[in-house]
């Protein structure tokens, strides 16, 4: 058993050992700023994701030093791990998601299919900007300002829309007995009044252009699953900060101007044969 003089030592051991790693930790995280803020090292976006992503590796690091320094005098770390208890199994289960996470994240720092800034759609669900880029995980910004955790390990699918153009992409689909001359001029009135309004949020190019406006891109499909419909499109290249408030401006005028326009859209068959 302990003495009480043996446990102050212990305790006194313990925090210098912990203001110790702490100290270390702060310092690795400052250098780490001051490296990128002295040194142009890539663009700012990819500067923040690494920089991020290592102290996490850093924190992380530092809590298992502590945390192994503490039990290893009275435990067999060792021989927990490698047996087969309720204990070495619970811990290896841990410690193998742990690892898990950590591999994916340097797979996807390495290759680069992300970075803080980015906007992206990841497992067809979660729509929004990459806000944190960390060693077992991403957290997303979604639109409506909610952040969402995932762990690498459950990302099973990236799609990323800053590596290219952003391009807005609406669709209204009319009767056949619609004059699609009317349709067409309703559509191409909402691209000019979005491209007026909204200029700020159009994608440009290295003179400061539109890389493609708001337009009228044509009758794209022929739709059967519609009772005697077919499909116009319109395009546009936003920047990546605007991609969702776009859409859904762009949403919103043209129901509002094809209500005005007393436009006459299809219907899907399910509700026509409800009906």
């Amino acid at each position: 058993m302990f003495s009480p003089s043996d446990g102050f030592l212990y305790i006194g051991e313990m925090l210098i050992v912990a203001v110790t790693l702490a100290l270390l930790v702060f310092i690795l995280t400052k250098g780490l700023r001051w490296f990128f803020q002295k040194f142009d090292v890539t663009n700012e976006e990819k500067e923040v994701t690494v920089e991020q992503f290592l102290r996490s590796l850093i924190r992380y690091v530092a809590i298992v030093a502590f945390l192994v320094y503490i039990v290893q005098p009275y435990v067999d770390l060792t021989r927990i791990l490698m047996g087969a208890g309720i204990v070495g199994i619970v811990l290896m289960a841990t410690l193998q998601n742990f690892i898990k996470d950590a591999f994916y994240g340097f797979i996807r720092l390495y290759e680069k299919q992300f970075v803080v800034g980015d906007f992206v759609i990841v497992n067809s669900t979660h729509y929004g900007t990459i806000a944190e880029v960390r060693l077992r995980y991403i957290t997303i910004r979604e639109w409506s300002g909610r952040h969402t955790m995932l762990s690498h390990s459950n990302v099973q699918e990236i799609q990323n829309y800053s590596r290219n153009e952003l391009k807005v992409i609406e669709h209204l689909t009319i009767r056949y007995d619609q004059d699609p001359d009317t349709a067409k001029q309703v559509i191409e009135t909402v691209c000019n009044n979005m491209n007026q309004t909204y200029s700020d949020w159009l994608q440009t190019g290295e003179y400061h252009e539109p890389v493609q406006p708001f337009q009228f891109f044509g009758l794209t499909s022929l739709q059967p699953e519609y009772v005697g419909g077919f499909q116009l499109t319109i395009i546009g290249c936003v920047r990546k900060e605007h991609y969702i408030e776009a859409h859904n401006e762009l949403r919103y005028r043209l129901a509002k101007a094809s209500y005005e326009e007393k436009l006459r859209l299809a219907e899907p068959l399910k509700h026509a044969a409800a009906t």
